[in-house]
């Protein structure tokens, strides 16, 4: 390390003050009566910084050729003041125990001073950290840092960086003298951010520490009226409305509703009277409670006319006395037709039915068919003839019964009868049919 002292060498003015405080301090000592030699030395600072000037100033009485020594290896030849004192200031560049005393000579020998000891030091550093003090839940702030030391130099070294209380934390490299560390936290708290630098040769380790709370996004909930029936919602944050539906609770006078919402809801009021309304929302993982503004309401009751009044009494009347009747009567007929269908199929669900036993008579007419086919498939007798003809649908009488069943509604139902053909037809299909 190259130490550049020129800045300090230039605070001559600083200097100059402790030269002013050191020579009262000696003037005192002067008023003194001294009869004897005296030779004092003495220095600004015991325990330097390595690289910082020390002031070092000698006193002498009745001696003329004084030398100062610094280790043995720098030495100083003192010219007194007046005033019998002398100043210099002497740089430290090697940590350690350094040795100062001074010595002047007589015709007999010399004479010694006092001896000073040194300690000088390492050079002090300091951790600068720049970061924001709060932010919101799940967003990435940057801590930027450096190392200066006591003379503000920038140390280029490594530094340990401890997070605690992060959900996820990036250090970069040291880039243009400075460090930084990108983190984030998902919940409400504190982050907690420590850096260390352990030193070297020639300068001292430091430690700094930072705290930053990451806080649920606030929301704000809005009410506002566009008509004297509806209040109308908004729900937003610094970044627009939330990312997800949130569970509003409205409230009307006493009561409550849940509303799950990310943007805009609407409150309808439709009957007469004074209402209290707000909205508020008890807050997640992610956003603060909040709760809105105050609505009061005022709808006031609608005044229907005495003579449309009067008219709607007259056709509630009428409605009473001669529709409501009648709709009653035709309620009690229909569950009456209901009853009978119910008996009528209770009935057939218990007809007695008959086994089916070969007759090799030919049937002379359709209720000897009828009977017969009834009896071969265990049909029900209530069949009509239509019914009947859809129940052997794919039997092999089915085409011929197709026949002879609309040749006999024709001879029942119509008003002509059958002709000669028809009948002689109709005979020979109940007789193969029956067979």
């Amino acid at each position: 390390y190259i130490f550049d002292v020129s800045d300090l060498r230039n605070k001559t003015e600083d200097i100059a003050l402790l030269i002013e405080n050191y020579e009262e301090l000696f003037n005192k000592t002067l008023k003194i009566p001294i009869t004897g030699r005296v030779l004092i030395v003495s220095v600004s600072d015991t325990n330097p910084v390595l690289g910082e000037e020390v002031l070092i100033q000698v006193f002498a009485k009745n001696l003329n050729d004084i030398t100062l020594y610094i280790d043995g290896k720098d030495v100083y030849h003192v010219y007194l003041h007046g005033n019998g004192t002398f100043y210099t200031t002497h740089t430290f560049t090697e940590l350690g125990e350094h040795v100062l005393f001074a010595e002047g000579k007589i015709k007999l020998g010399v004479v010694r001073s006092n001896i000073i000891r040194l300690d000088v030091r390492k050079i002090p550093t300091h951790i600068l950290l720049s970061y924001p003090s709060n932010t919101t839940v799940g967003e990435w702030v940057e801590v930027k840092g450096k190392v200066v030391d006591e003379y503000g130099r920038t140390i280029m070294d490594s530094v340990f960086v401890d997070v605690s209380g992060a959900d996820s934390y990036e250090v970069g490299k040291i880039d243009k003298e400075y460090f930084t560390v990108n983190t984030t936290r998902k919940t409400e708290g504190f982050l907690n951010l420590s850096v260390s630098y352990d030193g070297n040769d020639t300068h001292e380790g430091s430690y700094a520490e930072c705290r930053i709370f990451f806080s649920r996004i606030p929301i704000h909930i809005v009410l506002s009226m566009d008509n004297t029936t509806e209040v109308r919602g908004s729900i937003f944050s610094y970044q627009g409305h939330p990312e997800y539906a949130l569970p509003i609770h409205v409230v009307v006078n006493s009561t409550e509703e849940v509303v799950n919402t990310r943007d805009k809801f609407n409150i309808t009021l439709d009957q007469p009277g004074r209402y209290e309304v707000y909205a508020y929302f008890e807050g997640d993982t992610l956003y603060a409670p909040a709760t809105s503004n105050r609505i009061f309401v005022d709808i006031p009751s609608k005044r229907v006319p005495y003579l449309l009044l009067l008219l709607s009494g007259g056709l509630l009347l009428v409605y009473l006395i001669l529709i409501k009747p009648r709709i009653r009567i035709k309620i009690k007929r229909g569950r009456e037709e209901d009853e009978i269908e119910k008996k009528i199929e209770e009935v057939k669900s218990v007809e007695p039915r008959t086994e089916y036993k070969p007759e090799h008579k030919k049937p002379e007419n359709y209720k000897e068919l009828f009977d017969r086919l009834v009896s071969k498939y265990g049909l029900k007798r209530s069949l009509t003839p239509r019914e009947l003809l859809r129940e052997l649908e794919g039997k092999p009488e089915y085409e011929k019964l197709k026949t002879i069943t609309e040749l006999h509604e024709k001879a029942v139902y119509g008003s002509a009868g059958l002709d000669e053909k028809e009948r002689e037809e109709y005979s020979r299909l109940l007789g193969e049919v029956g067979e």
